[in-house]
């Protein structure tokens, strides 16, 4: 696990004193970006040097953000999870549609390459560069994915946030979920 602008250990706490410091501790708390990476092409560790240059460009002068890279599927991944409040000037972040193909994917194609990584063509979107999963980039981009994917990332969000279970609860809450308990 890895962090930019805070500590690893203590995220959660310094993102949310961010948040008070600005008077901004309501709405959307905070954003998660996954990056992955075709099957069999990158380890653990060269995943997570490239994750960390990722978060270092991306959001290293305004955000606090923590990272992780799994290698439980086919596809090694990395997790990234940000405030949505600036540790800077108090600024939320705000995801313009369109912001993936112009800041997002750009970055991530330039440090594939400087890795011999494969990536995604974003200039035209009809050709696959490399990559076998273009039809899955292609739908998620045109907005049409699953309930069950954005859940589990929101899950995922607040496992990585939270301290305990009921900060773990009260992160789904906030995010809108309804909680129920028992059976």
């Amino acid at each position: 696990m890895g962090a930019i602008n805070c500590q690893t250990d203590m995220a959660f706490e310094q993102m949310m004193d961010t948040k008070k410091q600005f008077g901004k501790t309501d709405k959307r708390q905070g954003y998660h970006i996954i990056l992955s990476f075709k099957e069999d092409e990158v380890e653990p560790d060269r995943a997570f040097e490239i994750t960390q240059k990722f978060v270092a460009e991306y959001l290293g002068d305004a955000y606090e953000a923590v990272f992780v890279v799994h290698d439980n599927t086919d596809h090694v991944h990395s997790h990234i999870v940000f405030n949505s409040v600036s540790f800077v000037d108090g600024k939320k972040y705000r995801y313009e549609k369109g912001d993936w193909a112009k800041y997002i994917q750009p970055i991530t194609n330039k440090l594939c390459q400087e890795y011999g990584l494969s990536i995604i063509d974003v200039e035209d979107g009809s050709k696959e560069k490399q990559h076998e999963n273009y039809k899955d980039w292609s739908e998620y981009r045109e907005g049409s994915f699953v309930w069950a994917d954005m859940i589990k990332r929101d899950l995922d969000a607040c496992i990585l946030q939270a301290n305990d279970f009921s900060g773990f609860l009260e992160l789904l809450s906030e995010k809108g979920y309804e909680v129920k308990q028992g059976k």
